[in-house]
């Protein structure tokens, strides 16, 4: 082989080399970028909602509404009602912030966030409504609703275990 011939394969290759590592090194940047936007979305939302979970339990919300059925149920407290702050988008800001980005979660986690806000939010409205509404809706609303918060904080206390990304 003549020096000419040698000389551009070591050019060519060379080519293919520098191509080759310049779009691997943008993978690898671009992949390094993503699981660095994809742990701080995650420790973002574990946050938010250990944060409204915390405020449950302090506040004891699940006493409450089990108190307040036993009295629907027994005739008594009947003008009574009670809220949940935690259901608007401006207690909730960083799923709000973040909701399109959501996508970037592993695919479970992704559906349960926006299943566990959801059901915050269905519950806010529903206890919202309360006041509103005949005593028979009411209670079954609180009936009906009770086994729903309960779903609600297990599947939140289920996402703060899993939304450890590393």
């Amino acid at each position: 082989m003549s020096a000419e011939v040698v000389t551009s394969l070591l050019t060519l290759l060379a080519a293919i080399v520098g191509g080759v590592l310049a779009i691997g090194g943008q993978a690898l940047i671009d992949w390094r970028r993503r699981k660095e936007l994809q742990v701080n979305l995650a420790s973002s939302f574990k946050a938010e909602i250990a944060s409204l979970m915390e405020n449950w339990q302090r506040r004891d919300y699940e006493s409450d509404f089990r108190g307040l059925l036993a009295a629907w149920e027994r005739g008594e407290a009947l003008d009574t009602v009670v809220g949940i702050p935690g259901g608007t988008n401006e207690l909730e800001p960083i799923y709000a912030a973040n909701a399109s980005q959501i996508g970037l979660l592993k695919q479970k986690d992704a559906v349960d966030i926006v299943k566990f806000y959801n059901w915050v939010r269905q519950l806010q409205s529903d206890i919202d409504s309360l006041p509103s509404r005949p005593f028979h809706e009411r209670l079954d609303l609180l009936r009906s609703g009770l086994p729903q918060f309960v779903r609600t904080r297990e599947l939140g206390e289920d996402l703060i275990g899993r939304l450890s990304y590393s």
